[in-house]
């Protein structure tokens, strides 16, 4: 259940970010992350977060839902890049749910639990810059 989003471990805090950043080659002043939920920091320091679980307070028009095939493909590469070496998110577990999520087709729905020592992107720093917030930016930035 845990895995699967269904049930939070005690202490668990979820929360979703949003960020700046350029989309289609111009810039968005409000990002975020639209199917992926931080569910808190562990013991020893490793963030875990679902992918693909639903809606956050930024996925705008989506369902935050993803689907099998893509899902499978995030876990198999990001796994793959940590074998050869490369520092990346790493794959916690794949699960597939009965959720059939509607795109192009219909498909499988899935989440990927995902395990960082951080989630935060450079435009996260940038969302405080932007909007003038210095002091909240050089407190971010220090964490």
């Amino acid at each position: 259940a845990f895995l699967s989003g269904n049930r939070l471990l005690d202490g668990s805090q979820p929360y979703a970010e949003n960020y700046v950043g350029f989309q289609f080659g111009n810039f968005a002043g409000q990002l975020g992350d639209g199917r992926a939920i931080s569910l808190g920091e562990t013991s020893n320091g490793w963030v875990l977060q679902l992918k693909g679980a639903g809606r956050t307070p930024y996925s705008r028009f989506a369902d935050g839902y993803a689907v099998l095939r893509s899902s499978v493909r995030e876990f198999l590469a990001s796994e793959y890049m940590h074998a050869i070496g490369i520092p990346t998110i790493r794959a916690v577990s794949l699960v597939q749910t009965e959720r059939k999520v509607y795109r192009e087709i219909v498909e499988p729905g899935a989440i990927v639990m995902r395990a960082a020592q951080s989630f935060v992107r450079f435009g996260s720093i940038e969302w405080f810059y932007y909007r003038k917030r210095i002091p909240d930016l050089v407190k971010y930035a220090k964490y």
